[in-house]
């Protein structure tokens, strides 16, 4: 995941990129965690991370916007399967990059 994150241009320096990596883990384990983020996603990264659900959210969504104005967009349109047009919601990136990791997995085998 990190790998991932680092070449889609995700800086490190923000709280929200070790939350993500946690997010994503949780939903490549558990294909329901994204249709409820809220509830299963975000409280289960605040536990690991010492914080709180509305901090978790925060910090995601900033990370992901610095993704989309300094970040690889056709790579990350490459990970979602379609030409991304405008800045994906926490619940989509999540997704679009937890499916990508489930799908490599798939063709390795």
């Amino acid at each position: 995941m990190q790998a991932i994150l680092d070449k889609l241009g995700f800086s490190a320096k923000y709280k929200g990129y070790r939350m993500l990596t946690v997010a994503i883990d949780i939903a490549v384990h558990n294909d329901e965690a994204v249709t409820k983020i809220t509830q299963m996603i975000y409280p289960e990264v605040a536990k690991i991370c010492g914080t709180n659900s509305i901090n978790v959210e925060k910090d995601i969504r900033k990370a992901i916007e610095m993704f989309w104005i300094e970040g690889d967009k056709t790579y990350y349109s490459r990970i979602a399967g379609y030409k991304i047009t405008s800045k994906p919601t926490n619940a989509e990136f999540i997704a679009a990059v937890s499916c990508y990791i489930i799908r490599k997995k798939l063709h390795q085998r």
